[in-house]
């Protein structure tokens, strides 16, 4: 690759024009759908490069070169196992590496990183992080930190290198906004200890599509790490088939605003708050449901525990954390001292809806007894001029005193 790069450059070279200055002159590379192979070797032939378009190749790996002008790096669809971490790019804004090989992806350090695309890797993705690179120089691809060199992901096993890099503290990138992830056969365990390797306090835009993420358990880690996302795409995997995955979305990461490439409405998006709102409603009906049927078990225990004590023993006096039981009054018999309390237990609710009923009549307000006062004396000054109307009319219906009662007709006396 590298003669083929200077031979190029020679025979494009103006006559008596030096090689060096053509060669600071390009800006943009473009070697895809080129299938080349090999390693590919003449990056540092353009040290002032700020576009390379390698993609849909056939390279192994990429040599070291320094491109410090260098914001844009497409090497998807080749065959690295690793990326090159001699490779320095300080300016690297988008960086596409997807579908190549790679178990696990370790980044030298990338500060303006914003767009990153690792999804589709053949044997899938296990690690992605960053790691700093030695002083010794970036040719050298020494690293540093808590493990002397990066694990290998074709040598070894594999299981180690997961233990391994597990251990090193979480890699941080500030400015990625978009990330993809989709094709990499990640499951939930997976996804989690994946995202527990980052921080991204800027992501935006995540794709899981074709994953096998199945539980919406999940999506609380991915909250956790991404607190800004506002787009997520899991098409193809198993959780998005679930009734309530886009509510359960909503609820779990409040910013969302595009799910599965859906961008929301704003009545979808009422909707959907309306949803959480009832969910959490439920939630908390659960757990009061749950915390009064403890209660309810636990006093029905208590209740039997009593039972039984009493059952063999009468005058045992047995307590609970509500409630005591006064021992038996008379020495009964074990049989009559339960028979009682049944008994008791059952005249209890009578008991207290006439105590209920009793506490309700003493509640009437004093007015009304006022008025119910007032109305029973009117009742009782009406009954008693109707009697005296009686006296009365009986008094017109009985003869006065001396008057006679002698009267004669046609000659005949009547007394």
């Amino acid at each position: 690759m590298l003669n083929r790069a200077k031979k190029t450059l020679s025979q494009r070279t103006k006559k008596g024009e030096p090689i060096s200055r053509v060669r600071s002159r390009v800006r943009v590379g473009m070697l895809s759908h080129a299938s080349l192979s090999g390693p590919l070797d003449c990056l540092s032939l353009f040290p002032n490069l700020t576009s390379l378009m390698a993609f849909d190749n056939a390279f192994t790996e990429v040599s070291g070169a320094h491109l410090p002008n260098l914001i844009e790096l497409d090497l998807s669809k080749n065959s690295l196992a690793t990326y090159p971490l001699s490779l320095f790019t300080p300016r690297l804004a988008i960086l596409r590496i997807g579908y190549n090989s790679m178990r696990t992806v370790s980044l030298p350090p990338l500060p303006c990183l914003r767009e990153l695309d690792v999804s589709h890797q053949r044997d899938g993705l296990m690690w992605l992080g960053s790691v700093p690179v030695s002083e010794t120089g970036p040719e050298t691809g020494v690293i540093q930190g808590e493990g002397d060199v990066v694990p290998d992901p074709l040598a070894g096993s594999l299981a180690a290198d997961a233990a391994a890099l597990e251990d090193r503290p979480p890699s941080v990138f500030s400015e990625l906004t978009t990330l993809d992830l989709s094709g990499n056969a990640l499951d939930d365990e997976g996804l989690v200890l994946l995202l527990r390797s980052l921080v991204l306090p800027r992501l935006m835009i995540l794709s899981l599509a074709e994953n096998k993420i199945s539980s919406l358990s999940t999506l609380s880690s991915i909250h956790s790490a991404c607190p800004m996302l506002q787009s997520i795409d899991m098409a193809g995997c198993p959780v998005a088939k679930l009734a309530r995955y886009q509510v359960s979305v909503f609820n779990s990461i409040p910013n969302v605003r595009v799910i599965n490439g859906e961008v929301l409405s704003s009545q979808r998006i009422s909707f959907l708050s309306g949803m959480q709102r009832r969910d959490s409603e439920r939630q908390r009906e659960r757990q009061r449901s749950a915390v009064a049927e403890r209660e309810r078990q636990h006093h029905l225990e208590a209740e039997r525990q009593s039972r039984d004590a009493r059952r063999h023993d009468p005058s045992l006096r047995v307590y609970d954390t509500r409630h005591a039981l006064a021992p038996s009054p008379s020495p009964m018999a074990p049989r009559e001292t339960v028979r009682h309390r049944e008994r008791d237990f059952e005249a209890a609710p009578v008991v207290s809806a006439r105590a209920e009923r009793e506490r309700e009549r003493e509640r009437v307000p004093r007015m009304n007894r006022a008025t119910v006062a007032r109305e029973r004396a009117a009742e009782r000054d009406r009954a008693a001029a109707k009697e005296r109307e009686r006296e009365r009319e009986r008094e017109r219906r009985i003869p006065r005193e001396g008057t006679s009662n002698h009267v004669t007709l046609d000659g005949f006396s009547l007394t």
